[in-house]
């Protein structure tokens, strides 16, 4: 498996970054979680033919992680694709999906590609190719979902999407090789940020150590803190002492 982030910034993007989205791609196919701005350009920009788009994911309803699925459905037909498309998510983020694609009148375009709407469950595990993604839910101002990919029973990648710092999920999950997650500030502002249920660094370090992960990946910054992500790195380092990143846009990282 590799993934790519078509952005790494919050709500408001990044010089250099749009909103966070992130695709998995296995075996020449793809599942992308949330959809910000240009994401079709991005996916060719990464080599990545968004016609073997298998699924996408909305963690949840807030703008920056919605707001680019019409356009991308509308590319998708305009590029020709025919077969179905999976749209998955907790109920809420699904109706506000259906929302915005019945808004734009894209089922009445002609011969347009069906979608199924499919609601996850926290707890529940989705198949995809010959890996396994568990929905977890994740503590933020509304109903979000993160989830666990494993591979032959074995966590690989862990991601967290919008949240404040969950402890419980190190016995739930157990080891995971790789952790992405939400690093919104660091801990100068720390009981501010949790309060709106976003993470400092020190918290992304922490689910990170509690999943005994070998690598952490940090994103969704907020920002008041563009000229000071090194801080992130540093910060995180506090609570968990394997290799923590700052991820580049459109690129590849492979798991080996």
């Amino acid at each position: 498996m590799r993934f790519a982030f078509l952005g790494y910034s919050g709500a408001v993007q990044l010089k250099g970054s749009d909103n966070a989205s992130l695709l998995l791609e296995r075996g020449g196919e793809g599942l992308l979680v949330d959809v910000g701005g240009g994401a079709c350009g991005k996916l060719r920009e990464l080599g990545f033919d968004p016609q073997n788009l298998a699924a996408v994911l909305i963690t949840h309803g807030h703008i920056d992680h919605i707001y680019g699925l019409p356009s991308l459905l509308h590319q998708m037909w305009l590029l020709g694709r025919t077969k179905p498309l999976t749209i998955l998510g907790l109920p809420a983020a699904l109706d506000t999906a259906e929302r915005l694609v019945e808004l734009f009148a894209l089922p009445e375009k002609k011969g347009m590609f069906p979608l199924e709407f499919r609601e996850v469950a926290p707890g529940e595990v989705y198949s995809w190719r010959d890996l396994s993604l568990r929905w977890v839910a994740m503590e933020h101002s509304v109903p979000t979902v993160g989830f666990q990919v494993l591979q032959n029973s074995q966590g690989q990648l862990f991601y967290s999407a919008d949240t404040s710092y969950c402890p419980e999920l190190g016995p739930v999950l157990g080891p995971t090789r790789v952790v992405i997650h939400e690093a919104a500030t660091l801990e100068e502002v720390g009981e501010a940020t949790r309060s709106k249920g976003h993470s400092t660094a020190a918290d992304a370090g922490r689910c990170a150590r509690d999943l005994a992960a070998e690598t952490l990946y940090l994103f969704h910054f907020d920002q008041v803190y563009e000229s000071r992500l090194a801080e992130f790195v540093r910060e995180a380092a506090s609570t968990f002492h394997g290799a923590i990143l700052l991820p580049e846009a459109l690129t590849w990282y492979t798991m080996t």
